[in-house]
């Protein structure tokens, strides 16, 4: 209903393996339509304290249509399960790979260190 960055997500996306997740929160950072099988869903409001969610946040609603509908494309068929899982690894890999990630944190760094220690 409500994910940080999904990290059980990426892992399984590098590891090759179709996911099926609902396409809302954190995920959205690193999952399309093109390499996830992602569950449609409705933003509703938390009407109590739930966890570490308060009422009057929200989160979503997965459509437990949708999430099956998804599940049975998985299983029934194969060449779109292989593609976007593919389509998954290619994504973390290039993306979100630790040597990826590090130049992006770098650059970032420098353009900090220019702007606040000239």
């Amino acid at each position: 209903r409500s994910e940080g960055f999904g990290l059980t997500i990426a892992e399984a996306m590098e590891k090759g393996k179709p996911v099926i997740t609902t396409g809302y929160s954190g995920n959205m950072d690193f999952t399309t339509s093109d390499d996830a099988f992602l569950v449609a869903s409705k933003r509703v409001p938390l009407h109590k304290d739930i966890g570490p969610y308060k009422k009057g946040d929200y989160w979503a609603e997965p459509s437990v249509e949708d999430a099956a509908r998804q599940m049975r494309t998985v299983y029934e068929n194969p060449a779109v399960r292989n593609e976007k899982a593919k389509a998954g690894q290619h994504t973390i890999r290039n993306s979100f790979s630790a040597k990826t990630i590090s130049k992006s944190v770098k650059k970032r760094m420098e353009r900090i260190r220019k702007e606040f220690f000239r």
